[in-house]
Order: structure tokens, then sequence, then C-alpha cells
């Protein structure tokens, strides 16, 4: 059998952004096959559309599930030659950080405990410290969800502010991560 070079289809395609994240899961694909009078068969597993047959289209990923998904473009010319890729789309888990800058821990049953909120970490290398101004630790945490009750061993921390650190990892790559700020305790 004889190929002539004007039958070959060289199928690529770019994803981007890629990887992404939770909260970003819409991909633009870009078609660099060669060029010619093709048709496209794409199938995006687990995306929305499932499939297409556009040059270059836009899939919705689900929002919040960090995953990889498979991509397939098949390329055919007018030749009826065909060529496959196989590809993959990374959806990496976002973390997500909230801590209040002030709490009242006056025994009025109202924002008595300070605490971060915290997700897409590893839960089992977290370190939260808590210091005051002189520098010395006033509490600290190694669970996600400890809470501070504005206590230095057994006496009540005085109204001011105070300095923390948290120190952890990624869930999925192990990265280590530190955020830093200060809480105010008000009384």
């Amino acid at each position: 059998m004889h190929y002539l070079n004007s039958h070959f289809i060289g199928a690529m395609i770019y994803a981007n952004p890629n990887p992404t994240t939770v909260f970003n899961t819409e991909v633009d694909f870009n078609n660099t096959s060669t060029p010619g009078n093709n048709t496209y068969q794409w199938i995006f597993t687990g995306g929305n559309p499932v499939t297409s047959i556009e040059e270059s289209p836009t899939v919705q990923y689900p929002e919040g599930i960090a995953s990889t998904y498979p991509v397939k473009l098949i390329v055919i010319n007018e030749f009826t030659c065909s060529d496959t890729i196989l590809g993959i789309v990374d959806i990496q888990s976002d973390i997500l950080i909230f801590v209040p800058n002030a709490f009242t821990p006056d025994g009025d049953e109202f924002n008595e405990y300070w605490r971060v909120y915290i997700d897409g970490i590893d839960i089992y290398d977290f370190h939260l410290t808590v210091f005051d101004r002189w520098g010395e630790i006033v509490w600290e945490s190694y669970n996600p969800e400890g809470m501070w009750d504005g206590t230095y061993g057994s006496t009540e921390s005085k109204t001011g502010t105070y300095v923390w650190v948290i120190e952890a990892k990624d869930r999925f790559s192990d990265k280590k991560l530190e955020w830093r700020g200060h809480v105010t305790v008000l009384k």
C-alpha cells in the first residue's frame, strides 16, 4: 500500500486551562490537527457536552469534583483517512480558607470560640499556632476543626490582637503551604 503525504493527518489538541481547578471547570479545546477539509468527532467523558463535532469546542466539567477526565478526538480528512488522539483534563482541588479576624469569648454564649475553616488540605498534616504580641504560643491545634476559647492555659487571654500561623499540605500534591494573619480577642 502506498501513502501520499497529502493524505496524512496529524491529530493534535491542547486544552486550556489544563490543569484547572474545581472552581474553574470550563475548558477550551484547541484543535491543532493538520489543516484540511477535516471532520471532527470529540468525546468528553464526564463533560458537557459529552460529544462534539466542532473544530475547537468548549466543555464544562462538574464543579467541586477533583478528577481526571479522558478526552478523545478522531479527525477524518476528505480522503477518509483518520487519526485519533487521547488526552486527559486534570481538574484539581482548590484550597478554601476562611479565618475570622475577631471573636468575643466573654461568656454571653455568642461568638465564644475562634476557629479556621479550611478545605482541600491533608487533615493529618495541619498545624495552627496562635502567638501573643511577644511571640509566645498561647494556643495551638493539629486539628483543622479545633476551636480556641480565648484562654492561655487556664487563664483568660487579654483583649488584643494575636498572630496566627497555619502550616499544612495540599491534599493532592503534598505541597507545603503556610498562611499568616491576626485575630482580635474582644471582651
